[in-house]
């Protein structure tokens, strides 16, 4: 499969998965740890975003810094598990979060999405931009306004970028 071929079929299968509303639900349940949830589009063929924010979970995980666990979470698919590389990372399989303790990883390519039901249960949010080039891909595959990608990065306590492209 040519990469234009996987590139289309990336962006077909973001785009349905885009039109389902996500819900998320308050929790307050406390473990006495941190929790950094990754979330994570479910693509059809493996993708570099994907392997670098399950390595990233996994490093978290297996050093239980100061009392952080980390996971991730595909909010599109609750039961996904990617079959394209290997791994070991936690899965979050509920939309639950608690505004205490957790603290979400949004990729650029959700941040319009996401950010704001997240905002509006006071979680906090960082959006971790993997490939600069697609900061405007809601606008232009989801008719996203723009102000609500602003707002989005605007309420981020920080952004990450792991490139040096970003």
């Amino acid at each position: 499969m040519s990469f234009f071929n996987k590139l289309t079929s990336y962006i077909l299968s973001m785009k349905s998965s885009n039109e389902r509303k996500v819900t998320y639900k308050l929790n307050i349940n406390e473990d006495g740890y941190k929790n950094i949830i990754f979330l994570s589009p479910v693509t059809d063929y493996p993708s570099g975003g994907n392997i670098v924010v399950h390595n990233q979970c996994e490093t978290i995980s297996n050093f239980l810094y100061k009392n952080f666990k980390s996971s991730i979470l595909y909010p599109d698919k609750l039961d996904y598990k990617t079959k394209w590389f290997k791994t070991n990372a936690n899965y979050k399989r509920d939309l639950n979060l608690n505004n205490k303790t957790d603290f979400v990883l949004i990729p650029e390519i959700y941040a319009a999405k996401h950010a704001n039901p997240l905002i509006d249960l006071n979680v906090k949010y960082a959006i971790n931009v993997q490939n600069g080039y697609l900061l405007d891909f809601e606008s232009k595959f989801y008719g996203y306004d723009f102000n609500k990608i602003k707002h989005a990065y605007q309420n981020a306590c920080f952004i990450i970028g792991n490139s040096d492209d970003t």
